[in-house]
């Protein structure tokens, strides 16, 4: 952040994000929590407004953070209409291994937040630059979303298996049309949101999103693609013969 010290502020997180910094060589301040060592406490997030900044606040997005003239916000938070540089829009998927190996993340937000954001991104992903940008700040909450959604259906398709010896197979193709038509909807909910997103890739993409859906657009992010991709198979899905 400019080349200026940094005072990094962990504002509901698990601890396995502090593990990962302190592994990478990071320290700062925990609000509300005991701190891990090596770490300082804070007793609320008014008591941030004493360390100098700049601040770099990570946080779940359960507390309103109130941002200083140089803070960077880092959060799990659906990003508001007025989303400006000092707000990055993360997503991780923690894991037992993430303190060790790095989070899989993914962020989202302006070029400018974005540079700004990188060392604290680079520190907590498995290599520096192992991140995805997934496009604009309210990218990585959709994705998190996305994947909430997708865990809960598939369970409940998980629990139609032990009945198809006596219904067959038909509930488990309507329960599948019916999580992909929810998906569909929640995708077409992020595009419309997105609408007019100018998109340039922070770091070089995975192959993957060089692939475009037949609804989508080359220079549309990781997260639109995604999203035309779930509309395009909800509109295309055909019945078992």
């Amino acid at each position: 952040m400019s080349g200026q010290p940094v005072q990094l502020i962990l504002l509901g997180t698990p601890p396995s994000l502090a593990q990962r910094l302190q592994r990478q060589g990071w320290f700062g301040h925990v609000v509300a929590a005991p701190p891990p060592p090596g770490w300082a406490g804070l007793a609320d997030p008014a008591a941030a407004a004493s360390l100098p900044g700049p601040r770099c606040w990570l946080s779940n997005g359960v507390t309103p953070v109130q941002l200083g003239k140089h803070d960077l916000l880092l959060t799990t938070e659906a990003a508001p209409a007025c989303a400006a540089d000092c707000w990055v829009g993360i997503h991780w998927q923690d894991s037992p291994y993430a303190g060790e190996h790095g989070f899989l993340l993914a962020a989202g937000g302006s070029p400018t937040g974005l540079q700004r954001a990188q060392p604290v991104l680079d520190a907590l992903s498995p290599a520096p630059g192992g991140w995805l940008h997934a496009g604009g700040h309210g990218a990585p909450a959709y994705l998190a979303s996305l994947m909430q959604q997708l865990g809960s259906g598939m369970a409940g398709l998980a629990s139609l298996m032990a009945t198809t010896a006596t219904t067959g197979f038909n509930p488990i193709w309507l329960g599948q049309q019916a999580l992909l038509a929810q998906l569909a909807e929640q995708a077409g909910h992020y595009l419309a949101a997105s609408e007019g997103e100018h998109y340039q890739p922070h770091l070089p993409l995975p192959p993957l999103f060089g692939l475009t859906p037949p609804n989508g657009a080359e220079t549309d992010s990781p997260a639109r693609k995604l999203a035309c991709l779930l509309v395009w198979l909800h509109e295309n899905a055909s019945p078992p013969k």
